[in-house]
C-alpha cells in the first residue's frame, strides 16, 4: 500500500510532467499552423537567398550531353541551375543527385571543400 506522501508526490510529479507535455503539444501545434499558413518557400527563407546572375554563353553542352556523362537513363527530373554564376544540370534520380558543368561536362557531385567555399562566398 502506498503512503500517502508518496501518493501526493506521484500525483504532484504527473501534474507537472503532464503541463510539459501540454506545452510542447501547443508550441508544437502552432509551429504547425504557420508552416501551413504561409508559403513553404517563405518560411525556408528562399526569397532571402540571392544567387548571382548565369551566363548562358558559357551553357556549351545539351541536356543530352548530361545525362550521357553521368550514364543516367530514368531521371527524376533535370533542371539548369547556377552553381556560382556557372550553368549546371542537376540530375535527379532514384539513385542519388548529379552536378554537370553545362560548360566542360565535368561531373562536379559530390561538390568538393573548395568549390563549396568558392559557391558560399559568392552566392
Amino acid at each position: 500500500m502506498i503512503s500517502p506522501r508518496t501518493a501526493r508526490l506521484v500525483a504532484s510529479i504527473h501534474k507537472w510532467l503532464g503541463l510539459i507535455v501540454a506545452a510542447q503539444l501547443v508550441v508544437w501545434t502552432c509551429t504547425g499552423l504557420f508552416m501551413t499558413l504561409f508559403p513553404l518557400a517563405d518560411v525556408r527563407g528562399e526569397h532571402l537567398a540571392h544567387t548571382p546572375p548565369m551566363d548562358m554563353k558559357r551553357a556549351k553542352h545539351s541536356l543530352l550531353e548530361a545525362l550521357n556523362s553521368v550514364a543516367e537513363d530514368r531521371p527524376d527530373s533535370v533542371a539548369m541551375k547556377s552553381l556560382a554564376g556557372e550553368p549546371v544540370w542537376e540530375v535527379r534520380a532514384p539513385i542519388g543527385v548529379f552536378v554537370v558543368s553545362a560548360e566542360t561536362l565535368n561531373v562536379m557531385s559530390p561538390i568538393e571543400e573548395e568549390a563549396a567555399r568558392k559557391i558560399a562566398t559568392t552566392a
